[in-house]
């Protein structure tokens, strides 16, 4: 029971795009090297087994995405990993002589912070951006990349599940298309190299990870929104990519994120990774059900609601609507008091009035002033479903 409010009798948590909860399996491995404690860099006995114990689960990480050893970062965040990847390349090549000015980057404008911030910082400075809006159902295609691409273009940055509307670009289709173009260049003698860094931290537990089935460059992983710890993400970079480091101090982390590493939050992160890539098509057909009963109660009951990006491509347990008229974040307060925890936005968007993913796709300020995003565990229920749904119709619904 929750103080104050009689008729709660059990929580229902909703909000999985913000973070998920450690599950027992990482809780377990966090409690089983727990008492090792040594500094990986140092050459005694403890150190060397802090070593031992690191090098294992870089290979276990390696070995899920499909990349060699020393193609694992082990980062703090999923933040710093895309910090890493953009501002590392972009830097990387203006150290080589590149005019910052003559460099083309595209994105997309339904991209997260960690994504957007980095380059247009790069921007004011003179790097050239091209943002695709992903109108109307936030799906980037690979006629969109083909559309943008100059001689010129450095980077593509896209996200693998878009953290708000769930939506899930083409990824294999653009990335196959870009090592084309990279080859090609080769064979035409254009100097200009062309990475593809993919935010991929709402994947793992619904999608496949392959980097090389993926045509991509790098990727960014991150613990807390696959059941792993917080604190803990990695960057996955193939060698033929040189970033310079944007963190200076000691050579960890092949010198890209200096700091002692931290044993058991990796230790974590590694058994979530495994966890969340094992039975992840089975799960996703699972987690659906619920979704879409959830879906379908809103689609029948509340038919002002609108729904945020296509059905069709978007992972298993997301769903991003729009009331019109609503207050959503008294909304979020008032179904958290009768126990289901919700969002409005990305939990990084703290502060703004409007998702700005909604408004690239519909360019409605209403609708995406009045989003609301339901993003269910891998262990929910239909009854959740229900429940979900019997909350946010008494919390929407306006009082006679």
């Amino acid at each position: 029971m929750f103080k104050g409010f009689p008729y709660v009798t059990r929580r229902v948590y909703c909000d999985a795009a913000s973070t998920t909860p450690p599950s027992r399996r990482v809780r377990c491995a966090l409690r089983k090297v727990h008492g090792v404690f040594g500094n990986p860099s140092s050459i005694h006995k403890e150190g060397v087994r802090a070593r031992d114990i690191l090098h294992t689960m870089r290979t276990r990480v390696a070995k899920v995405v499909g990349v060699r050893v020393n193609e694992i970062i082990f980062t703090g965040s999923g933040t710093e990993s895309n910090n890493i990847a953009i501002q590392g390349f972009i830097n990387d090549l203006v150290e080589k002589g590149f005019a910052l000015n003559g460099l083309h980057v595209i994105t997309s404008a339904l991209e997260h912070s960690s994504v957007l911030k980095p380059l247009r910082a790069l921007e004011q400075k003179g790097l050239k951006v091209t943002y695709l809006d992903g109108a109307p159902d936030g799906v980037i295609r690979e006629q969109n990349i083909r559309k943008s691409l100059t001689e010129n273009t450095a980077l593509v940055v896209l996200s693998y599940v878009n953290s708000e509307v769930g939506t899930i670009s083409y990824i294999q289709k653009i990335g196959a298309h870009l090592r084309a173009i990279r080859l090609k260049r080769v064979e035409e003698g254009n100097n200009v190299p062309l990475m593809f860094h993919l935010d991929a931290s709402q994947a793992p537990l619904y999608l496949p990870l392959d980097v090389e089935r993926l045509y991509v460059d790098s990727m960014t992983l991150d613990g807390h929104k696959i059941g792993g710890p917080k604190g803990i993400a990695c960057l996955a970079i193939r060698d033929r990519i040189n970033l310079s480091p944007i963190i200076y101090g000691g050579g960890q982390e092949k010198g890209l994120r200096p700091g002692t590493e931290p044993l058991g939050l990796i230790v974590g992160f590694t058994s979530a990774l495994e966890e969340a890539q094992k039975g992840s098509e089975e799960r996703s057909i699972r987690v659906k059900k619920v979704r879409d009963e959830l879906l379908r109660l809103i689609s029948k009951e509340l038919p002002e609601a609108v729904i945020n990006g296509s059905l069709e491509r978007r992972v298993a347990n997301n769903i991003n609507i729009s009331i019109p008229g609503i207050d959503p974040e008294f909304v979020v307060l008032k179904m958290d008091a009768h126990g289901v925890a919700i969002s409005t936005k990305s939990s990084c968007l703290k502060g703004e009035e409007e998702s700005y993913v909604v408004f690239a796709l519909s360019k409605d300020h209403e609708r995406a002033r009045t989003t609301l995003r339901f993003t269910f565990l891998q262990n929910a229920s239909i009854r959740d479903a229900r429940r979900v749904f019997q909350v946010l119709k008494r919390a929407v619904t306006p009082r006679v």
